[in-house]
């Protein structure tokens, strides 16, 4: 199955459709697994976008409510649903259990509904409409250049001494964090 919303968004594969298995930096265990807990932070944090989206875009909101209440509904409908035609054919008349293929094209419905309001809150977070608690504490930290002051409880895959590889070092000449450095390539 094919991630979708954020999580979808951030796969290498799922933007040049190769098919790959996405991986930051191949054969890079550390920061394929720090960038992993960088993207589940963020993706926990939905309800925290979704209320940015709320304040700067209220027509965006009204739209992803929209349509995560409707697929609510449709779910939370599903099994009573599911019981009354169940009943009624039971009581009433057996040509009646032919209307429960209906319920589950509802449940389909809600599902479809409530992943289409998820990638529409990553779609605007992707578009850089809004930002995350997470995501505004890592740009905060790259133009202080230094680490948040919790960066090692949230991520302990770093411990005291350890060392990002040449791929990931900072580069000062062009304060790009994720450049290798000219002088490293040339010697």
């Amino acid at each position: 199955m094919t991630p979708t919303g954020f999580e979808g968004y951030c796969l290498a594969s799922s933007i040049a459709g190769d098919g790959r298995t996405p991986s930051l930096y191949e054969g890079n265990e550390t920061v394929n697994m720090l960038a992993e807990a960088f993207v589940n932070e963020v993706l926990r944090e939905q309800p925290a976008v979704e209320t940015r989206i709320q304040m700067r875009h209220p027509e965006l909101y009204a739209e992803i409510d929209r349509l995560k209440v409707e697929g609510e509904f449709r779910l939370s409908i599903f099994w009573p649903l599911t019981l009354f035609i169940a009943l009624l054919g039971w009581n009433w008349s057996p040509l009646a259990l032919t209307l429960l293929v209906l319920p589950p094209f509802l449940a389909r419905d809600g599902f479809r509904r409530i992943a289409e309001s998820s990638q529409k809150t990553w779609g605007a977070l992707v578009a850089k409409e809004v930002t995350s608690p997470t995501i505004d504490a890592m740009d905060a930290a790259r133009q202080s250049k230094t680490a948040p002051f919790d960066f090692l409880e949230r991520y302990p895959a770093l411990e005291p001494g350890f060392e990002f590889p040449d791929e990931v070092a900072f580069d000062s000449e062009t304060e790009d964090e994720y450049a290798v450095s000219e002088n490293r390539m040339r010697s």
